[in-house]
């Protein structure tokens, strides 16, 4: 898919032994076996290792470093203010995008990247699509967001992440009983390929679980930033009451083009669920549009509860602004009755998820170290003996980028024993905070590095 070699070698170095230990553990039980007083001094020397390594690949993050006098993490607030925010990664003025300024996007990119990507030539660059191919085939991947809120963000990537990513997942797969197995059909409600997250997601069920030729995709083409930018700005703009007739028009037609192809996807899904026989289905979307499937194959004659035996469906994200129906996870799971459900906890800007185990509990793996925060994101809180508040990450086996980043999330994290016998980390996940307040969330942070990213690309 795309062209990416997945093939990596397994002991590709992390460059830190304390950084090595944790993120290798994946490979067994042990990444979800530890407690917190047995991983945090082990975790706060691996932060340390990253943050000096990356302060001199990340320029920004070295002035930011510079600026609150930290020179070494020894605890878990050193690394605090210098957290990313989620806003961090659309923080380019979207004069370049709509200007065509390529090269001033790859400038701010390389503002977040650890390797330099000064150079590229960008002639011949007509959107923001071919923006993200020329990077890509030069060897630096990007993941964009959806693109719901009119701006999308872009994420650095690398050749490593793709590969962690692919192993992070199937191990919390496994861990929760489900090891890669050739046997399924695998159901992607996302399109074929591009630079969305959910097809690295389908890319993952390819790898490990699908058998040869039995991977479908709702839309079986390429993502398109553009169209989803497009279609994100207009939304944005009609819900703020600021569209123009004329873009009304364009925002109505685009809809109903993307209403047609959606349907008819959805057709050719349940025409393959209805044609698999005995051959289990594995099958994995975000909430809205396993609704529509669900909604779909019940009006095509597809009874609750019959699916082949051995089925699994696996739900992601929230809602994502969509309008649903207060019932509509009772209606999904109803379809769905009798195929096991996986739950993984995981964002665009993190490599890791989280796993459930036999007690149905989110278990953090020990090389994605949480950080819980008040709500304005600038105070670490206690979590030694369990506490509520706003999650940040540091995801320890991104190579790509800083692997800091202050979520939207409102979580708990838990300390003490499961009753499964695991000892590590697990963490509830709550809402977000732009749900809490009825609004935006708004992170200072946020505007800070803008402020440091713009005084690294402004002339």
């Amino acid at each position: 898919m795309d062209g990416v070699d997945l093939v990596a070698e397994r002991d590709t170095p992390l460059h830190g032994a304390a950084v090595d230990q944790l993120v290798r553990a994946i490979d067994g039980e042990a990444p979800y076996a530890r407690s917190q007083a047995q991983l945090l001094p082990l975790q706060i020397a691996a932060l340390d290792e990253r943050f000096q390594k990356r302060r001199a690949q990340i320029k920004v993050l070295d002035q930011r470093a510079r600026d609150v006098g930290v020179d070494r993490i020894t605890r878990l607030a050193d690394i605090v203010p210098l957290l990313f925010s989620h806003q961090t990664y659309k923080s380019y003025p979207e004069s370049f995008l709509t200007r065509g300024q390529w090269d001033r996007m790859t400038k701010w990119l390389g503002t977040l990247m650890t390797k330099d990507c000064s150079g590229l030539d960008m002639a011949g660059v007509e959107d923001v699509d071919g923006w993200e191919q020329r990077l890509a085939a030069a060897g630096f991947p990007l993941r964009a967001s959806s693109g719901t809120t009119g701006k999308a963000s872009f994420l650095p990537w690398s050749q490593a992440d793709i590969e962690w990513h692919r192993r992070f997942n199937l191990a919390a797969l496994a861990f929760q009983g489900l090891p890669p197995e050739h046997r399924y059909i695998c159901i992607s409600m996302g399109n074929a390929s591009g630079p969305h997250r959910p097809v690295d997601r389908s890319r993952v069920l390819a790898q490990g679980y699908a058998k040869p030729g039995q991977i479908y995709n709702l839309f079986e083409r390429r993502a398109s930033i553009v169209e989803i930018n497009r279609l994100g700005a207009l939304r944005k703009a009609m819900v703020d009451g600021t569209i123009a007739p004329a873009d009304l028009i364009t925002y109505e037609t685009n809809v109903a083009q993307r209403t047609a192809e959606t349907e008819a996807g959805v057709q050719r899904l349940i025409r393959v669920i209805k044609g698999a026989g005995d051959t289990p289905i594995m099958i994995h979307g975000g909430w809205a549009a396993m609704l529509q499937l669900v909604q779909a194959a019940r009006a095509a004659g597809v009874a609750d509860g019959s699916l082949p035996a051995g089925s699994v469906y696996e739900i992601g994200g929230g809602p994502k602004g969509a309008q649903l129906p207060d019932d509509y996870e009772q209606q999904v799971h109803g379809f769905f009755a009798g195929a096991r459900y996986m739950s993984l906890y995981g964002m665009s800007e993190i490599n890791q998820p989280t796993a459930c185990c036999s007690c149905a509990r989110r278990h953090i793996p020990s090389s994605l170290v949480p950080i819980l925060l008040d709500e304005t994101g600038e105070q670490v809180l206690d979590y030694a003996h369990g506490a509520t508040g706003r999650l940040g990450l540091f995801d320890l086996s991104m190579e790509g980028r800083w692997g800091g980043v202050i979520t939207s999330d409102l979580v708990r994290i838990e300390t003490d024993p499961c009753d499964c016998g695991l000892h590590g980390l697990r963490l509830e996940f709550i809402g977000r905070y732009s749900d809490q307040a009825g609004g935006d969330d708004k992170l200072t942070c946020a505007g800070t590095m803008a402020a440091y990213i713009r005084g690294a690309i402004d002339p």
